[in-house]
């Protein structure tokens, strides 16, 4: 998990950890109850992310773009979402925290 020195910043980081279930909390205590190998990154995106839509009309409830009926630009954007979690689904919170090999 990602430490930051501010104590609000910790707690941020705490409660979008437990969305995802990489975090589970009893009291002040937080524990995991998966390995840092099996923890995708792309799941931890996918749960602490409240919008994940990159453009408006991917959502017909809020979309007010005029081009929709003709536009082909939302498969374009929809296929980038699965690409960009398709890359963040290939790596694991074991992975991202391995020391940096010195130069």
């Amino acid at each position: 998990m990602h430490r930051d020195s501010r104590p609000h910043a910790n707690t941020l980081h705490v409660k979008d950890a437990e969305k995802t279930s990489v975090v589970q909390r009893q009291g002040d205590a937080c524990d995991s109850p998966s390995t840092p190998t099996d923890i995708r990154i792309g799941d931890v995106v996918r749960g602490s992310e409240t919008d994940l839509r990159l453009v408006e009309c991917v959502d017909p409830r809020t979309n007010t773009c005029s081009l929709t009926p003709s536009c082909r630009l939302k498969g374009v954007f929809r296929a980038a979402l699965l690409a960009y979690f398709k890359e963040l689904d290939a790596f694991t919170l074991a992975d991202t925290a391995r020391p940096v090999p010195p130069r």
